[in-house]
């Protein structure tokens, strides 16, 4: 992983130099073209010059033969020209000296009154400058090349020490977490997005940390909840086969109780499995959760009868897409944990808001401590001595699956509410 994360860093490094140095090299074709097409224009009218004062001389006199040969040396030193004059006999004007004429490539016309009188061969001068200029623009540029390969390598080599030193040891801690370790440490120290990962990590491990404990508590505690009435049932019946005690109304009765809470320890693990199994095959329909709100209500008068509490509702029509029997199992878990929060006497407060699309459920009981209320969504999590811990976090999973935000305010002796957002309404 490390050789090609270093790769990885290496070709984009080198990509992005690539581009600048190509550019470089772009830029510089680009100037020098321009160049040479100012200078060709230039030269060109330094041609159109030339012609044109030996043309006026000539008409002076009406012959080459007595023309200043120091004017033509001065002519050709200040328009930067080399040129060779010829008569209209091709017999050699300027220079006086023998030149060589195949330097001399570009030939031109000479002409007074219409009629040709010479001609003109001409060679330019080099442009010294511009080839110094050329010269070290290339050598500039492929030093450049040469030295952004080795800071590129140098770079890679630095930058993915830098950055994958942290990703190892994140990895590593992943691995040692998806092995059941929970006692690891990652101690990385940097303000980046890999710190902040970093710091998410570690906040995930001691909330796992958290977790396995209540797991072990809570499983532990519903372990002694069905031994508990299986040990009461089972010393019972070997106590009427002994002939201890008498196998009568009252001891049935007493044998009943212990089998109902069997019973609802039972299906409250039932019911788990069937909200998972639920929850991956969503049957989404438009619905309007004010009808189902006050059938539910209606149906939980008994339980509320038993602690003599009042429901007062504010509910408008909404119409959302969810799963109806999923919304029902929530809103049920929500009212049953209402009741169970409240005192005797105390009222229930649901609101359905058709503008905002919320749900809202609020009591005026316990509330949650503090250090709870961190908790409270998680299975196995009792907040109630006889509850399962799994009506809540049933709540959370339905509320996620339909990507529904749920919130919940809470003070101590004051009150819970809790809030659902329904955002795919």
């Amino acid at each position: 992983m490390l050789k090609t994360f270093k790769l990885k860093i290496f070709l984009t490094l080198f990509f992005v130099s690539s581009i600048a140095l190509s550019t470089g090299f772009f830029i510089r074709h680009y100037l020098i073209e321009e160049i040479n097409k100012y200078l060709e224009g230039k030269r060109e009218d330094s041609v159109y010059i030339l012609i044109g004062e030996i043309e006026k001389e000539f008409a002076k006199n009406l012959t080459f033969e007595n023309i200043d040969r120091l004017w033509l040396a001065d002519l050709e030193a200040r328009l930067h020209i080399k040129f060779v004059l010829k008569d209209e006999d091709e017999r050699t004007i300027y220079p006086i000296e023998k030149t060589d004429l195949s330097e001399f490539q570009n030939e031109y016309p000479l002409f007074y009154n219409r009629k040709q009188i010479g001609i003109i061969k001409i060679r330019f001068d080099k442009e010294e400058r511009l080839e110094v200029l050329i010269d070290r623009s290339e050598k500039i540029l492929i030093s450049a090349l040469f030295v952004s390969v080795i800071v590129i390598i140098i770079l890679s080599i630095s930058l993915s020490d830098k950055i994958s030193k942290p990703i190892k040891e994140l990895t590593k801690g992943a691995i040692e977490v998806s092995n059941g370790n929970l006692n690891i440490d990652i101690n990385i120290k940097s303000n980046d997005e890999i710190g902040r990962l970093s710091k998410e990590f570690k906040e995930m491990i001691k909330k796992l940390k958290l977790l396995e404990d209540i797991r072990r508590r809570n499983v532990a505690n519903l372990s002694h909840e069905i031994r508990t009435p299986l040990t009461v049932i089972k010393g019972n019946l070997m106590a009427i086969l002994d002939g201890v005690i008498k196998n009568d109304d009252s001891t049935i009765k007493s044998l009943l109780e212990e089998v109902d809470k069997l019973e609802r320890i039972t299906e409250d693990i039932k019911t788990l499995a069937d909200i998972d199994s639920s929850l991956l095959k969503l049957n989404l329909e438009d619905v309007n959760i004010k009808d189902l709100t006050l059938k539910l209500v209606n149906n939980i008068t008994p339980l509320l009868l038993e602690k003599n509490l009042t429901i007062n509702t504010e509910i408008e029509d909404l119409i959302i897409k969810a799963d109806r029997q999923l919304y029902s199992q929530l809103l049920l878990n929500l009212l049953t944990n209402a009741i169970k929060a409240s005192k005797e006497g105390d009222n229930i407060e649901i609101k359905i808001d058709s503008e905002k699309k919320e749900l809202i459920i609020r009591d005026f009981g316990v509330g949650i401590d503090d250090k709870d209320i961190n908790f409270i969504f998680e299975r196995f999590y009792k907040k109630f001595k006889d509850g399962s811990g799994i009506g809540l976090s049933i709540v959370k999973d339905i509320a996620i699956a339909h990507n529904w935000n749920i919130k919940v305010n809470s003070r101590k002796n004051m009150g819970t509410e809790f809030i659902i957002k329904f955002k795919n309404s």
